[in-house]
C-alpha cells in the first residue's frame, strides 16, 4: 500500500521546529538604572537552561543597544571572558543544530509534497484512461446493437487504421466477453477491417443498462 501525504510528518516537524523557536527564550522582568537611563531585561533560554541579560541605554561607560550578557546556568554572573565566550558558542551551535533540522525539513517537506502530488496526478489520469477505455467499449457495443437491429442481424463492419491499438483492443474485450462475435475480413498497411455481431448476451447487457465491469 503506498503512503499518502507524506510529507505531512516533516512538515509536523517543520512546525514543531518554528514553535521551539517562537518559544525558546523565557522572559523576565525589565529592571532600570540611573533613573531609567539603563534598562536591563531578564530572559533565560529553555533550550540550555542558561539567564542572559539584554542592556539598552547610557551610562558612563557608553551606548549599549540590545548588548547581551550571560550567565552561568546557576544564575551567577559570569566573570571571565572565556566563561561568557563558551556560553555565547554554545547558544549558536545549538542554534545551528536547530537550523540544520529546519533545512533538512523543509526540503523533506517540499520533496514528498511534490512526488505524492505527482502521485495523485499519475492516478488521476490512470483513472481518466480507464473511463475512456470503457467509454469505448460501450460505444462499440452500442454501435454493434444499433447495427444488428437496423440491418436483419447481420455483420456489421469496424474499419480501424492500422496504427490505432484501443479500438481493436475494444472490440476483442467485448469479444473475449461473449458480448459480439468478431471475425477478421482484411488486413493490410492500409486498413484493418474485422466483422462482428452483438451476441444475445450483448443485448441484455444493452437493454439493461449493466456496467461491462459486471459481466
Amino acid at each position: 500500500m503506498v503512503m499518502r501525504n507524506r510529507w505531512a510528518i516533516p512538515l509536523s516537524i517543520l512546525i514543531i521546529l518554528i514553535l521551539a523557536f517562537i518559544f525558546r527564550w523565557d522572559y523576565g522582568p525589565t529592571t532600570t538604572f540611573n533613573n531609567g537611563a539603563i534598562k536591563v531585561q531578564h530572559k533565560v533560554d529553555r533550550w540550555t537552561g542558561r539567564p542572559w541579560i539584554v542592556v539598552n541605554g547610557v551610562d558612563d561607560y557608553g551606548a549599549y543597544s540590545n548588548y547581551e550578557v550571560p550567565y552561568a546556568k546557576t544564575g551567577v554572573k559570569l566573570s571571565t571572558d572565556e566563561g561568557k565566550e563558551n556560553a555565547r558558542k554554545e547558544r549558536n551551535n545549538i542554534t545551528r543544530i536547530w537550523f540544520v533540522f529546519v533545512v533538512l525539513t523543509s526540503g523533506l517537506t517540499i520533496y514528498y509534497f511534490i512526488k505524492d502530488r505527482k502521485g495523485i496526478l499519475t492516478n488521476k489520469i490512470g483513472n481518466l484512461n480507464s473511463i475512456k477505455k470503457i467509454n469505448l467499449r460501450e460505444t462499440l457495443l452500442i454501435e454493434a446493437y444499433n447495427y444488428h437491429f437496423t440491418n436483419g442481424g447481420k455483420y456489421g463492419k469496424f474499419v480501424f487504421e492500422p496504427n490505432e491499438i484501443e479500438k481493436p483492443l475494444a472490440l476483442k474485450y467485448l469479444a473475449d466477453k461473449r458480448l459480439i462475435k468478431r471475425r477478421l475480413i482484411k488486413q493490410d498497411p492500409k486498413e484493418v477491417v474485422y466483422e462482428a455481431t452483438i451476441t444475445v448476451k450483448g443485448i441484455d447487457v444493452v437493454e439493461n443498462d449493466i456496467p461491462l465491469s459486471k459481466i
